[in-house]
């Protein structure tokens, strides 16, 4: 069984939430580590720190770059070519991020796509940022193999709590940011970043009560469990304690004002209406939130309930709903974001070994294919050369003994096809590519987080052919993609595919590029 590790990586704690892979992902174990103010560069020591907490084994980490860091574009193409987004991307979001383009990574990720066009999410990265999290986590053997951004770990999710065609909103009240995320069924339609969380609450106490941050945080969290946060009703405090609980009181309404402002105007700009908001992140825990929201917003709102499977622990959700939605990740299951930095230089090292190994399996049984196939060719091509030369001599000896030393210049018709039939077929049988070369590039260029099973490969002529099984349709298109205009394939063409239980069944169909053609 597969168990993946999210790791959220916020700016007052680092959480960790191991996740069973499957069809019926299960959280395994949880576990939290306060920053206690430790700066950046101190993550590594924290990260060995929160490592230790881990109570069991884990195959894969996935962690995410802040959205305070990172910016997250969404961008309507007049195109849906996946190749043809990636190659134009970096001079779409070139002028809109601040520096050189040259400075940052990119990912995207195709939201929706149809005839007309695509919706692309894109999200880019300070290379020092992303340099920042992979070398602070990897020494103390966190490395992420995948590393998306904190505000799509909203979208997986919220593919969890159930699609629904209504639109719906998730938002997480981190410590110095609210995110906020609005979908229609598994769709994104929009998303925003928020200024703002619980730190502000702990920031006004500070300023306005001359509390230090330890003692501000401790009032803030103490307030809101005794008397909530909703301003309706007066508390029975002393005269201190009600000062102090106007100003947590303020605070929260600030907040759940600009969270109902964000929404009306994405109702207003995608012409929806959104049906239920869900809240998540620690700062949505303060007693009388979901109410301020609901009355603030008009929406029915609510601390999101946690996933079939998930342990239903207080102590975990929902501030750790991020490190869950970067565990999905690892689900075959799992909808909503697929965005990963790591890939050019920043890929990661070992999805190579796992291909290998993956593959390594089918050396054998494929090994005695291709020579069995070799020898069958050179049998049937020496066969086809010897019945060639035969019969081109007994054309030339025919006519000769019917013309004597009349030069030859028309054969029969008849004879003159038999020949150039039989130099089709030798010609037919020569491959434009090896078929050991043909399995190589496949296993170097289908993405390893794929779930397909080839039962067979064939090579013949000028195309290779692929027959297998795969967990989705989805898969089945990324494998096409990943194909398609890679030396040696050509154009790549999903032939035939269906659903057979829990597994779709698929032969796809790929053109070889000639040498001769590549020659020219």
């Amino acid at each position: 069984m597969a168990i993946t590790l999210g790791v959220d990586v916020g700016r007052t704690s680092i959480k960790l939430v191991a996740v069973s892979g499957g069809r019926s992902p299960a959280v395994l174990w949880t576990a939290q580590l306060p920053r206690d103010g430790v700066a950046e560069p101190g993550l590594s020591d924290l990260a060995r720190r929160a490592r230790a907490l881990a109570k069991g084994p884990f195959d894969t980490v996935v962690t995410a770059v802040s959205s305070e860091s990172a910016s997250l574009l969404l961008f309507p193409m007049p195109f849906s070519n996946p190749k043809i987004i990636e190659k134009t991307m970096a001079g779409e979001v070139e002028g809109l991020v601040p520096g050189s383009i040259e400075e940052h990574q990119l990912a995207l990720q195709i939201v929706s796509s149809s005839k007309q066009g695509a919706q692309v999410a894109v999200g880019v990265v300070p290379v020092a940022a992303l340099h920042e999290i992979i070398d602070g986590l990897s020494p103390a053997g966190l490395e992420p193999r995948i590393v998306d951004l904190d505000v799509l770990a909203l979208w997986t999710v919220a593919a969890a709590l159930g699609a629904g065609a209504a639109p719906r909103a998730i938002v997480d009240v981190g410590a110095s940011t609210t995110r906020l995320l609005v979908l229609t069924g598994d769709r994104v339609r929009a998303i925003r970043i928020i200024p703002g969380g619980g730190g502000a609450m702990t920031a006004a106490l500070e300023t306005r009560h001359g509390l230090d941050a330890a003692m501000a945080d401790a009032a803030k969290i103490e307030l809101a469990d005794r008397f909530g946060v909703d301003p309706g009703g007066e508390p029975a405090a002393s005269a201190d304690e009600a000062a102090r609980l106007a100003t947590v009181r303020d605070a929260y309404a600030a907040l759940a004002d600009d969270i109902a402002v964000s929404i009306r105007a994405i109702e207003h700009k995608e012409r929806i209406e959104v049906d239920r908001v869900w809240l998540v992140g620690g700062a949505a825990r303060a007693r009388g939130f979901d109410r301020l929201v609901r009355e603030r917003s008009g929406i029915e709102s609510e601390i999101a309930k946690p996933p079939e499977g998930a342990n239903a622990d207080p102590s975990w959700w929902p501030e750790g709903a991020v490190a869950f939605g970067l565990a999905l990740r690892g689900s075959r299951t799992a909808g909503g974001s697929s965005l990963n930095f790591r890939h050019g230089p920043f890929a990661y090292g070992r999805d190579v070994r796992e291909v290998t190994r993956r593959v390594a399996p089918l050396a054998i049984p494929i090994a005695a294919i291709l020579i069995s196939g070799l020898v069958s060719f050179s049998v049937r091509y020496a066969s086809l050369s010897s019945q060639a030369t035969e019969i081109r001599a007994q054309v030339l000896d025919a006519f000769r003994a019917e013309f004597g030393n009349v030069p030859i210049q028309d054969p029969e018709a008849q004879i003159r096809q038999q020949i150039k039939a039989l130099d089709k077929k030798i010609a037919g049988l020569a491959a434009p590519a090896p078929p050991a070369e043909v399995l190589r590039v496949l296993s170097t260029v289908a993405p390893a987080d794929l779930d397909v099973t080839l039962d067979t490969v064939t090579v013949e002529g000028g195309r290779a052919t692929f027959i297998g099984r795969a967990d989705r349709f989805e898969t089945i298109e990324r494998l096409k993609t990943a194909l398609s205009g890679t030396d040696p394939f050509g154009d790549v063409r999903i032939q035939d595919q269906s659903k057979d239980g829990a597994q779709v069944k698929f032969t796809m169909v790929a053109d070889l590029a000639h040498e001769s053609e590549e020659a020219s």
